[in-house]
This record gives C-alpha cells, structure tokens and sequence, in this order.
C-alpha cells in the first residue's frame, strides 16, 4: 500500500499529538502545550524546522519532524538532515508505517543535497537495519562535587533566559572547531532553557559568553538530599572549564554527587576521583566510573556527494586511491562502487583511476568509519569489513582515523 509523505499543515498538528502522545506515554507534557510548542518552534517561527505524516487513504497513520541542520565535520559546515519525534499511530503498528516515514525522510534530504542523516533512535537496531551507524557512546558520571578541580572563579556570572543570543553565539563559536557538533537556531537554544528548574552561570570576558554551564538539581531522598545534574557544558578555552568547574566544586556542602552525561571519555583525568559511588569493582580491581550507552546515528545518503562536500579535508594525510564498495538494500540509489583518489588525505572522486586497493562494507559501517566512530581495524577484526588488498589495510586504517570522535549536545 502507498505511503503518501507530505508536510503538514497547521490544521493537521492537533492529530500530531494525538498520535505522538499515546505513541510515546512518558511524554509528561499537557496536549495544549505540545500543540503550542509546535506551532512555536516550526514553520514561520524556525524554519529549520517542520512537521511531516505518513497518509494512507487520506488518514493521517504516522508522524515526525525534520530538522534542517548544519554540522562541522571537522570544521567544514555540512547539510544534515535530522528526524525526532516518529510515531504511528496505535492501530497500525506493525503496518511498515515507520519504514515508509524513514525512507521518505531519508530521500528527501538526499534530493536537497544533504549527504548525511542523523537521529536519536528508539530502538537502535531497529535503525541500524535501515544502514544507519553508531555515532560516540555517552559517558554517564556520577561524580563528587569536591573531586572537580578548585580554584577561583570570578569571572563567572549568572545569566537569565534573556540572555540566551549570547550563550547561542558562544554555542555556535563551539561548534565550528568541534567535529560533530549542529549548529543551533534560536528555537532550539530557547528549547534548552524552557525549564524554570534550570539554572545558568556564564564565564564572561567583558560582555561576551566565552563559557557557560546550564543545570538543574536532582531532588533525593529529602529536601537537603540533591545531586547537581550537568544539563549542558560549553567552555571555549581551558580558563572558562577551570571557572565553572571550580563554581560545581564549591557546591560540595549542598550537593554530594555530580549527574554529568558526555561524549568526553578522559573525564578521569580531570577529577580527583572518578568512583561513581557504587563501590563496585570490575575484575581484577578496577574501579566503576560510569555507564556508557550508545545514541547517536549517522548515516550517508549520498557516498559519492558526501566526498565531494569533505573535498577540503584531510583524511589522515595519507595518499591512495581507494575503491569503496558499499551494501545499501534499503537506500539502493547510495549502493554500488566508487573510486577515490586521496592525495595526502584530500579525496577527490576519479572513476577513471585503478585502484591500489578495494574495500567493501555496509553503509551502517562505512557512516560510522566515515564520522570517526568506529575504526577500519575493528571493522576488519568483526568481519564487518574487507579489502582486497591486506598489505593496504594500515594505510587505509590510518587514512579513516579520525582525530576526534564526533560530538552532538543538540536534543531534538
């Protein structure tokens, strides 16, 4: 049965969150406020933003959003195409109105020209059939307040939500020299703040955001019982991190324990003491620090467009020319073979070359080696990936290893 995809209309939303709230029952929030935060955040008020549906017959089965972003791969901004909030509607689970909603999503940002999609999923099998890759796993801490490091901290101020343009520039200076990371419009950034539970301090160099720490406290057994939960941290330099992690530590008398979920695996390096407060240990004895969790997916949905966007990239600085045969059934214009010539690590695409060496894996796979989340050699040991030519396989290991894993504190 056809699938018809097309943008709602503003008429359509209240049957959005007909079908999102029973789709998704931990959602807490009130269907007048959802139906406004909609209109608030789509359309004429962030373009960047809109609300789509899977039609059947004329009935409305399956909704979600698409998001317009602009990512910095390592430093060079990209067109992705984000998707949140996919659901169906109850009666028709199991109907493959998901898998139309997430194929029609995926070709129209492949038309628009955006070579790479990206999602939060709820099931990440589910999307990792459909040839999306795992992007880097989170670190959750539960951290003491005294083991963050001390020392002054008088540049730091408290900001209120009007002051969210400032943070949003200091957000946006971030993102250019941090891989992985979107672009935030202004919808999105007054979205973090919308909480009144929330609580901002800024480090200030004159009038200007260069740092700034948003959280909000984790209520215990007791009203003197609270953890500080890390909502979101973004430090320019190493001064404004030293600041703002000497104002958590100063908290030691009030709050015990630090909630702080991050893409930062060296965490341990900063604290005095990385113990998560459980008290157990690995064997031998190794101490537990945190729970990791993967989110985050990247997909290609044009190979071939990916690498001419990335044409001013590096790629290890390595120099070979590389066939790459790539498994993609479910986005079949994205399967096939292609040859990149990478001179010093800059591709540049040249079917008309022989290749030094052939490599063949699935898109899931090829995205997360393409982002820097997985490894060729790890690939090749999980059987995920081949080449042709082993005596090759260091050079292209060391040609896809990225130097910083990629990063997203965007929430949609």
């Amino acid at each position: 049965m056809t699938t018809e995809i097309r943008q709602l209309r503003d008429d359509e939303l209240d049957q959005f969150v007909s079908i999102a709230r029973a789709a998704y029952p931990g959602v807490t929030v009130a269907a007048d406020d959802l139906l406004e935060r909609l209109r608030r955040t789509t359309g004429d008020q962030d373009p960047a933003i809109s609300t789509y549906g899977g039609f059947r017959d004329g009935e409305l089965l399956g909704v979600m959003r698409y998001f317009d972003f602009m990512m910095s791969f390592h430093g060079t901004m990209l067109p992705v195409g984000g998707v949140g909030f996919v659901a169906v509607d109850l009666l028709h689970k199991k109907q493959h109105v998901a898998k139309d909603l997430i194929s029609g999503y995926m070709r129209h940002y492949r038309e628009r020209g955006a070579p790479l999609a990206a999602l939060y999923p709820f099931r990440p099998d589910f999307y990792r059939q459909m040839g999306f890759g795992y992007g880097t796993r989170i670190n959750a801490y539960r951290l003491r307040s005294a083991a963050f490091p001390h020392g002054p901290h008088t540049n730091l101020r408290p900001l209120a939500r009007e002051s969210a343009p400032a943070m949003l520039a200091c957000h946006n200076r971030y993102v250019a020299r941090t891989h992985g990371m979107f672009v935030r419009g202004a919808a999105l950034m007054g979205g973090l703040l919308e909480s009144t539970e929330r609580r901002v301090v800024a480090y200030m160099a004159g009038d200007t955001v260069q740092g700034y720490l948003i959280y909000q406290f984790e209520r215990g057994a007791n009203f003197i019982d609270n953890a500080l939960e890390i909502v979101e941290l973004i430090a320019e330099h190493p001064a404004a991190l030293r600041e703002l992690c000497a104002f958590i530590h100063v908290q030691a008398d009030q709050v015990e324990r630090v909630v702080w979920n991050t893409h930062d695996d060296q965490v341990h390096h900063l604290v005095s003491d990385p113990r998560n407060g459980s008290g157990r240990l690995i064997p031998s004895i190794y101490h537990e620090t945190n729970a990791q969790g993967v989110g985050m997916m990247y997909r290609l949905l044009d190979t071939a467009g990916f690498f001419r966007a990335v044409a001013g990239h590096r790629f290890g600085g390595e120099s070979i020319t590389l066939a790459i045969s790539v498994r993609d059934s479910f986005l079949p214009e994205n399967a096939g073979e292609l040859v990149v010539r990478f001179e010093s690590g800059r591709p540049t695409l040249d079917s008309s070359t022989q290749p030094d060496a052939r490599i063949s894996l699935s898109v899931e796979d090829l995205s997360a080696l393409v982002m820097g989340s997985a490894d060729f050699a790890a690939l090749q040991r999980y059987g995920l990936a081949e080449i042709d030519e082993p005596g090759y396989s260091g050079t292209v290991q060391r040609l896809f290893l990225s130097e910083a894993r990629p990063v997203c504190l965007t929430a949609f």
